[in-house]
């Protein structure tokens, strides 16, 4: 179960790390558009 985890961990932490900039990207657009603050800070949290 916990090298399950691990793994699920390892995965999630990998496909972050390969969308963060597109995520930024869009969420910057978002921001622009919208003047949203919340939403990057959302984004922002679930990058970390």
């Amino acid at each position: 179960m916990r090298h399950r985890d691990d793994q699920a961990a390892n995965v999630t932490t990998a496909q972050l790390a390969e969308h963060r900039s597109v995520v930024i990207a869009s969420g910057a657009f978002v921001c622009k558009m919208n003047g949203g603050q919340h939403l990057v800070a959302v984004a922002d949290r679930l990058i970390r």
